[in-house]
């Protein structure tokens, strides 16, 4: 029932339409780049570098991984805000358990974000895989590996062995990881749904500006030489092919897991509270 709610809300298809758009000027603009400058096959970007998650055209990724916190929360997460604002979820309540209510629409919520940040990248990898030649002679920063950037730069990349053997499988992977972001981004939200009574769209751009304010904070801190410079901007994590100086992979995953058990504890206790 939660996943055909979902379907009929403009919301989720405002949120894909969006993301889209933003991965097909991507797109364009790689392909308006290739007729610009006269590439030949040997010139040309390869599929997997013109992805509008990689490092090359930074804005088009810093925007992508920015939005989501915003735009995907939006499609859905703000459900049970809107039920409990106009009394379905007593009717709902009458037909079936909390925790079963609470539960399926966390779980609902949970893979309708995931895809619907995975989905426009997937679509933005075809794409160019589509326009593109599967390999070139340019390294994965589309420069020449006589570069000294690209010997330079190379340690900070997650995964460079992934990389640089199976790209592609490389790409999926950071799709994944997207994704996965884009899910706990929609969770968070739907927890902090049930703190705040009113204003729907304080609850959607909630953790969008707490997290832009906390980055912007730490970011402050650490140009004052507080702080390690090692990299605190989420976005950084999710580009494929950063060369930025971070924190290893795994303890970024260890933190959005930890984030993760702490929302469905927190809709634990909800739905019993919901129960008494």
């Amino acid at each position: 029932m939660q996943f055909k709610l979902a379907m009929t809300r403009p919301e989720v298809y405002i949120a894909f339409y969006a993301l889209f758009i933003l991965c097909a000027v991507s797109f364009l603009g790689y392909v308006g780049d290739q007729f610009r400058w006269g590439y030949d096959t040997f010139g040309s970007m390869a599929a997997h570098t013109t992805f509008v998650g990689h490092n090359n055209y930074q804005v088009y990724a810093l925007l992508f991984y920015t939005l989501i916190p915003l735009l995907v929360p939006f499609a859905f997460s703000d459900s049970y805000f809107m039920e409990r604002a106009g009394g379905v979820n007593l009717l709902i309540f009458s037909r079936t358990s909390r925790r079963k209510y609470f539960a399926t629409k966390g779980v609902c919520i949970f893979v309708i974000c995931f895809i619907l940040t995975a989905l426009p990248l997937l679509l933005n990898q075809l794409l160019n895989i589509a326009a593109f030649p599967l390999e070139s002679v340019r390294d994965y920063t589309n420069n020449a590996t006589y570069q000294s950037g690209f010997y330079f730069n190379a340690h900070n990349v997650y995964f460079f062995g992934l990389k640089m053997s199976h790209p592609y499988l490389y790409n999926l992977l950071f799709i994944a990881v997207a994704g996965f972001y884009g899910a706990v981004c929609g969770i968070v939200v739907y927890t902090v749904s049930f703190f705040i009574k009113k204003y729907r769209y304080v609850v959607t751009a909630s953790l969008f500006v707490a997290l832009n304010a906390l980055m912007l904070l730490l970011l402050t801190i650490s140009n004052m030489g507080l702080v390690s410079r090692t990299a605190i901007v989420i976005q950084y994590y999710l580009r494929v092919a950063d060369d930025t100086p971070k924190y290893p992979f795994w303890g970024f995953m260890a933190g959005m897991v930890a984030v993760l058990i702490a929302c469905c504890l927190t809709i634990r206790a909800k739905a019993e509270k919901e129960r008494l």
